[in-house]
């Protein structure tokens, strides 16, 4: 029997996103920067910015996933390509956001917190923009079908580089969690090619 096709697609997991969630809480104070406009009986106004949502409702879109092969559709890259990299890499989160030093658990899941960055890098919305100017695909899907070939652009770099933990233990924030948890920053000058930086994945 085929198994019902998704539609609604997290482009930053929700085992990830409750991993920021106080103890006791479910729902996030959740910013959308673009509020849609909604219309009802002919007066339009504006959703409301601030939020409050849980996981189910954050870092989504419909169908992002989904490739069209002419009259036919898929949802494989969600369930298959995105669902073996998110197990491998919550596994991975887990070991070294809780790291206290060198154990097998860190060498058994050493290379499936770079894989699991890299997809991540490029699964959001603006991520998969990127690669779509990058790679020069013609549309959505050939950028999804792209994006599976290439997904390991970074890990080799990332696993070959020093890896930094930082903690705040101490803040009384902590982390936040955005729709673009791999963050790029501190790139070297333009003269520099390639131009590259550091790259970080926020664990709570």
């Amino acid at each position: 029997m085929d198994t019902p096709r998704s539609h609604v697609h997290h482009y930053v997991p929700q085992w990830y996103q409750k991993r920021f969630l106080k103890n006791g809480h479910s729902r996030f104070h959740y910013l959308d920067l673009h509020p849609e406009t909604i219309s009802n009986n002919g007066v339009k106004y504006q959703r409301r910015a601030l939020l409050h949502w849980g996981p189910a409702r954050c870092f989504c879109k419909r169908d992002l996933y989904t490739v069209n092969l002419g009259k036919l559709t898929t949802d494989e890259v969600e369930k298959r390509f995105f669902g073996a990299i998110d197990s491998r890499g919550r596994k991975a989160v887990e070991v070294f956001g809780d790291y206290n030093g060198y154990s097998d658990r860190v060498h058994e899941t050493f290379l499936a917190l770079p894989q699991y960055m890299d997809a991540q890098r490029f699964r959001t919305p603006r991520g998969l923009d990127q690669f779509k100017t990058l790679t020069d695909a013609p549309d959505h899907s050939r950028t999804l079908l792209a994006m599976e070939r290439l997904f390991q652009l970074h890990t080799t770099m990332w696993t070959e580089g020093v890896w930094e933990i930082a903690r705040a233990r101490q803040s009384p924030t902590k982390f936040i969690v955005t729709d673009e948890p791999v963050t790029f920053f501190g790139s070297y000058p333009k003269s520099v090619k390639p131009e590259r930086g550091a790259e970080v994945l926020f664990l709570q």
